[in-house]
């Protein structure tokens, strides 16, 4: 099982009209497909969760058919989707910690091979990157669709050839915590920002200054 990263706004045209596109996949794939809810996002992001079960022979099937909805000119050409042109290069799953191991593969041998062999380019968060839970990681894939999707296939035959992969199926993460950064000041934005010193006016350390980003979520 995996779970896939979407932008909120992108929802609409995967669930169709009165949930009939979804339906349609669920029957097809015989996959198990949950969406969190309006407010339920990824840690540090304006993304929903969706977790999809599927049998094997069936997994690249529901990938492909969500990616063709989020490429689909009618999803793109809209003001507001257009603003997102480089997250719509993207896709992005979130798997285990043993999974993740698999498709780094040894002195990052395997996700080499993935990246040349299909023309894209694969990050994966580290295991200390905030908004991460425990056991999971971020594999975000970008590039032409047919070279995401050949690559995202490689992964899916690696996570499921993987006998060690745990994801949890909960699409709740816990609530943001408050980081002390000169005082909490609400939601950090999409991303996390790490804090750092900066020398005051007169030479010597002053409090927080704004911080560098921090690219755990944010598309390359």
């Amino acid at each position: 099982k995996y779970k896939l990263l979407l932008i909120i706004n992108d929802l609409g045209s995967i669930i169709g009209k009165a949930g009939e596109a979804i339906k349609q996949l669920k029957s097809r794939t015989k996959a198990h497909i949950k969406i969190s809810g309006r407010d339920e996002v990824f840690p540090y992001t304006e993304e929903r969760i969706v977790l999809v079960v599927a049998p094997s022979h069936s997994m690249m099937e529901a990938v492909t058919f969500i990616h063709a909805k989020l490429r689909s000119p009618e999803n793109t050409n809209s003001k507001a989707q257009r603003n997102n042109k480089k997250r719509h290069r993207e896709m992005k799953l979130i798997i285990s910690e043993s999974s993740a191991g698999k498709v780094i593969g040894k002195s990052g041998h395997t996700i080499q091979k993935i990246q040349e062999d299909h023309k894209v380019r694969v990050f994966l968060s580290s295991k200390d990157e905030w908004g991460v839970a425990s056991g999971e990681r971020l594999c975000t894939v970008a590039g032409k669709e047919v070279d995401v999707n050949s690559a995202i296939q490689d992964v899916l035959n690696l996570i499921k050839d993987d006998p060690y992969a745990k994801l949890n199926k909960s699409l709740i993460y816990p609530a943001f915590p408050k980081f002390d950064c000169g005082g909490y000041q609400g939601y950090p934005g999409p991303i996390y920002q790490r804090p750092a010193r900066v020398r005051g006016r007169e030479g010597g350390v002053s409090a927080m200054a704004p911080p560098p980003l921090h690219n755990g979520y944010q598309s390359e």
